[in-house]
């Protein structure tokens, strides 16, 4: 069973990208340290990270252009 207080909540997404106040973001570092749900959802954003970083940029196709 798990006892996580996060699980329907972005503050690990958040706590990830940066967007939450001090107090917000040490409230979520120290369930980080006893969660280990959290830590896995954690770490797969920066696997999803790395991964992204890797490919190559791609440039969208152009719009088509309107008929008249």
């Amino acid at each position: 069973m798990n006892d996580c207080e996060l699980p329907d909540t972005p503050d690990v997404e958040l706590y990830f990208y940066g967007e939450l106040d001090p107090v917000e973001r040490a409230r979520v570092d120290a369930h980080l340290r006893a969660c280990d749900t959290c830590r896995q959802r954690l770490e797969d954003l920066h696997v999803i990270r790395r991964a992204l970083a890797l490919r190559p940029a791609v440039d969208a196709p152009p719009a088509p252009e309107a008929s008249s």
